[in-house]
């Protein structure tokens, strides 16, 4: 089974460089709470997007259906 997220964008990070822009990317996880780890994915970087980065990018996870019917994923 697979599960596709897309990851908009965030605002009001706390912005750590002190002359220039931020550049931000995004890291995705889906993980059980019995154990069993996920893969993660990031998104591309955002660049010079300050504290305000905008992503609009879809992700694919492939997930056990058993995990996905018993509500044990976490993002």
């Amino acid at each position: 089974m697979s599960v596709e997220i897309t990851v908009i964008s965030t605002k009001d990070l706390k912005d750590v460089n002190l002359f220039t822009k931020m550049d931000v990317y995004a890291v995705v996880s889906i993980v059980s709470m019995i154990g069993q780890h996920g893969t993660a994915q990031r998104t591309p970087v955002d660049k010079d997007c300050g504290s305000n980065p905008k992503w609009n990018y879809s992700m694919k996870f492939n997930i056990e259906e058993t995990l996905a019917q018993s509500n044990c994923l976490y993002l």
